[in-house]
C-alpha cells in the first residue's frame, strides 16, 4: 500500500479513516492485508480498531499471507487480550492446518497473553515441525518453536516431559536460526524458573532436565 508507512507516521488519527476503509467489503485484499499492518505499527488499542481486526480472523484472502494472518499478529502487537478468546478457537478449529501463518500467529498470541486453556493444544503442536508458510518460504519460522516459546510464556507445568524431550532435536527454526531444541530449553528455563534457583538435579529431580 502507497504512503503505508506515512500513515504509520501520523499516528492514532488515522485509524477513523483506516478502520473505515478496512471495513469495506471491496477493498482488495492487498490493500486490506496493509491496513491491517498499519493499525498493527500504530499499537493503539483503539477500540473500533481491535473490533476491525477481530472481525478480519475469518477472511481467508491472501496477498501473500492471509488477511487474518496480518490481522492476527496486529491484534497480539496491540495488546488487547480481550481477543485471546478468538485466536484460541482459530487452534481448536478443524482447519488450523489450512492457513499456516495464522496458526502461528495463534500460537505466539497464545504465550504472549497467556493463555493457561491453550496448554493442550501447543503441547501437540510441538510436534509440527512444519514451517509457517503455505508456500517454499525458507525463511518462514517453525510452528513447534512458536508453541514451545508459547509454553515458556505460560509457565505450563504440564509441558515439562514433553519440551525436555525436544531437547536434543535439532530441527532448524530459520527464521530465528535456533533449533528446536534451543527453543525448548529456553522455555524450560522460563517454567522452571523457580525450581532452578539455587537448587541441583538431587534436590529438583525436573530441574535436572536442565542441569
Amino acid at each position: 500500500l502507497q504512503g503505508q508507512d506515512e500513515l504509520k507516521e501520523l499516528g492514532r488519527r488515522v485509524i477513523p479513516a483506516v478502520v473505515a476503509e478496512l471495513n469495506k467489503k471491496e477493498t482488495k485484499p492487498a490493500v486490506k492485508r496493509a491496513l491491517c499492518e498499519v493499525l498493527g505499527g500504530l499499537r493503539d488499542p483503539n477500540k473500533d480498531a481491535v473490533a476491525a481486526l477481530k472481525a478480519k480472523l475469518g477472511d481467508s484472502d491472501e496477498y501473500g499471507v492471509s488477511i487474518a494472518a496480518a490481522a492476527a499478529r496486529s491484534l497480539v502487537a496491540i495488546g488487547d487480550d480481550s481477543v485471546a478468546p478468538a485466536l484460541l478457537e482459530i487452534l481448536k478449529g478443524k482447519n488450523v492446518d489450512s492457513d499456516r501463518a495464522l496458526k502461528y500467529e495463534s500460537i505466539r498470541a497464545m504465550g504472549v497473553f497467556r493463555v493457561a486453556d491453550a496448554v493442550e493444544l501447543l503441547r501437540k503442536a510441538l510436534e509440527d515441525k512444519k514451517p509457517a508458510s503455505a508456500g517454499d518460504n525458507d525463511d518462514a519460522p517453525l510452528i513447534a518453536s512458536a508453541a514451545a516459546d508459547a509454553l515458556g510464556l505460560i509457565r505450563a507445568q504440564a509441558s515439562v516431559d514433553d519440551l525436555a524431550g525436544k531437547l536434543g532435536d535439532a530441527t532448524n527454526d530459520p527464521a530465528t536460526g535456533q533449533s528446536l531444541g534451543v527453543h525448548a530449553a529456553r522455555a524450560l528455563q522460563r517454567v522452571l524458573e523457580h525450581e532452578l534457583r539455587g537448587k541441583t538435579a538431587k534436590d529438583e529431580i525436573r530441574a535436572g532436565v536442565l542441569a
